[in-house]
């Protein structure tokens, strides 16, 4: 018997689950986390790519980043290069950064973590984070309730109308006269 008809020949079980004991407020407000956070990150990618057209921005990275937090870094670089003299766009930038950072760790938690399957007493779940590859480096566990995700549903607001304000102002203010890139090529 090869090992092909020897697992053709296996039994499988067959499983089915029930559906999760779960508020539909909460599947709703994780599905505006989800399509929230895209909106988010979508913003950021077109910051980087709208400051990718100055050669000098360019430099900064041969490939796209994939992860937030490397998206994160590239933008900071972007902001830090092309607006080096604007004070008020590295303190706004500053200050996005920590808070993205900040709301991105309890996202990525909600979203990537293992959910418990009952509610604690209060309504909220146990919610798992676990780090490991050849054994557990990292354990971190939280309650999500449905007030914990709308607070985290605010914060993430805060961002969004943050990075959205910060890119239409740089519009405003190119459109106006005000923003001069001193020394820097235009955009090709």
């Amino acid at each position: 018997m090869t090992e092909s008809s020897a697992a053709q020949a296996l039994p499988f079980l067959g499983v089915t689950s029930d559906p999760l004991p779960m508020p539909p407020e909460m599947f709703a407000a994780l599905g505006e986390i989800i399509v929230l956070w895209s909106r988010i990150e979508s913003s950021i990618d077109a910051d980087i790519s709208t400051m990718m057209q100055f050669p000098v921005v360019r430099k900064l990275a041969k490939k796209a980043p994939r992860t937030f937090t490397q998206k994160l870094d590239l933008w900071r670089r972007c902001v830090r290069t092309l607006y080096p003299k604007i004070d008020a766009y590295q303190s706004y930038a500053d200050s996005f950064d920590e808070a993205a950072r900040k709301v991105a760790k309890v996202r990525n938690h909600v979203i990537h973590g293992s959910w418990g399957l009952q509610a604690d007493e209060s309504g909220g779940f146990m919610v798992t984070n676990i780090v490991a590859l050849q054994h557990v480096e990292r354990s971190d566990v939280i309650v999500v309730s449905i007030g914990f995700l709308h607070v985290l549903l605010n914060d993430m607001r805060t961002l969004d109308n943050h990075i959205i304000s910060f890119i239409c102002s740089k519009m405003w203010h190119a459109h106006q006269g005000w923003l001069k890139l001193d020394g820097l090529p235009t955009a090709k």
